[in-house]
């Protein structure tokens, strides 16, 4: 690495190599893997990437910038609220990921709600998944990821319009994961229901209807109540 380069690393950093290289400038952006390391693990650098200001803080670096996550560039430009005629409800991001984080709190509960009608799209792999598999992926029975990460241009028409996005107070996925749920519902012209992760409240204002008071079973059915 050429003297005076200027290094960004993105989730992981080759701490080693900073070493080798002080004449650069590191910069970490950690994206979301404060959600699952300690505070403590974060490896020195010249600056950092934040999702919000708590985490800034946290860090106690002077060099520290924030930068609200933004929604996947395969996705501009397709608005897709549908169906029209009333609210539907889904999951959008890595079911996987559901089998070790607290990522869709109430998760299985949500998809055994007959009424509700719950299905999700699958982000590592670009496709629509029904209730059934859904429940499948998060029991851990339905095995790994059938394909290696698909673009999001191969994704089929979104079959929901109001995202669900909860998340435990004080847990970290709460405190430090970014705000890709939010923009993500807002590029395609959908509404989100979400917990007030620091993220999500630098981003929406403090107005939005579907804030939910916190992240209890009876608080989320009843901000689908309201939003049916």
């Amino acid at each position: 690495i050429p003297h005076g380069s200027i290094v960004i690393w993105i989730k992981i950093v080759d701490s080693a190599v900073v070493k080798k290289t002080p004449r650069c400038i590191h910069v970490f952006d950690v994206v979301d893997t404060w959600a699952c390391t300690k505070k403590t693990d974060v490896p020195k650098c010249d600056a950092y990437v934040v999702n919000n200001l708590e985490m800034a803080r946290q860090l106690g670096q002077k060099k520290s910038f924030v930068i609200p996550h933004h929604w996947d560039p395969d996705l501009a430009g397709r608005i897709e609220a549908q169906p029209a005629d009333r609210a539907s409800f889904g999951f959008m991001g890595s079911l996987y990921s559901l089998r070790h984080t607290a990522n869709l709190l109430h998760a299985e509960k949500l998809a055994r709600l007959d009424e509700l009608g719950l299905c999700a799209v699958e982000t590592e792999e670009a496709r629509v998944v029904q209730r059934d598999e859904m429940l499948g992926i998060i029991r851990g029975s339905a095995g790994e990821p059938k394909v290696s990460r698909q673009p999001m241009k191969n994704l089929p028409r979104v079959p929901f319009n109001v995202h669900l996005s909860v998340r435990a107070e004080g847990t970290p996925e709460f405190l430090y994961k970014t705000s890709a749920k939010v923009v993500t519902a807002a590029a395609l012209g959908h509404n989100i229901v979400t917990t007030r992760e620091p993220s999500v409240m630098e981003v929406l204002p403090r107005d939005y209807p579907f804030l939910l008071a916190d992240s209890r079973w009876d608080t989320l059915v009843n901000m689908i109540g309201r939003v049916e």
